[in-house]
């Protein structure tokens, strides 16, 4: 090895301590900030926008400007709620979720936003199902057009059951159908693609 080359392991480049200190050190972006790099005239300022649709020939279309990252997420799972959760609750349970298993940038829409998606981060929209009820197809079909035209892929918590055809028509769409219970803190996947993401995490999928 030459004087000055950085060492490698099995044909990978591997850090020095001088350049894993500077990363280290990399200043944090806020929310704010995050949102406004790389921003366009055709995204929204924040959140989703449920009018938006990409442009004629914009094949990667984005969520304030957001970029595609991979994150590592959090070392802990959230924790149970024994008394169950709201709504709003269950839409930041499952923000909680998306962190843990990868998605670090994950943001609850709010306001009109929230008619188009429940969570959004740089690689994933999510709706969360908080009834006790199974899933039926509508909430698929509704979660495979906003995604197609939006360009992210779609994810879907449920707090109950899921019919067959909901459940077959995800894996055939490729969404993640994904059971959270709030009670004992458990997540699992609903169907072949959810239980795939649940093992495999969101970084790197």
């Amino acid at each position: 090895m030459r004087e000055g080359d950085s060492p490698t392991r099995g044909g990978w480049r591997v850090r020095t301590r001088r350049e894993t200190t500077a990363v280290v050190n990399k200043p944090v972006m806020t929310r704010s900030q995050h949102c406004r790099v790389g921003q366009d005239s055709s995204a929204p300022k924040i959140g989703y926008a449920a009018n938006w649709r990409p442009k004629v020939g914009d094949s990667s279309p984005s969520v304030c400007g957001l970029m595609d990252t991979r994150h590592m997420g959090t070392k802990a799972p959230p924790p149970p709620r024994p008394l169950g959760v709201s709504n709003d609750e269950a839409v930041e349970l499952c923000r909680q979720w998306m962190v843990y298993l990868g998605a670090a940038d994950s943001i609850a829409t709010e306001g009109d936003s929230r008619q188009a998606c429940d969570l959004y981060s740089s690689r994933f929209l999510a709706w969360v199902n908080n009834r006790g009820g199974n899933l039926d197809i509508e909430l698929v079909k509704r979660a495979a057009l906003v995604s197609a035209a939006d360009g992210r892929r779609a994810l879907i918590f449920i707090a109950g059951g899921i019919y067959p055809d909901a459940q077959d028509g995800a894996d055939g769409l490729g969404i993640a159908i994904l059971r959270f219970d709030p009670f004992s803190g458990d997540l699992d996947g609903a169907n072949l693609v959810g239980r795939r993401l649940r093992d495999t995490g969101l970084s790197s999928n």
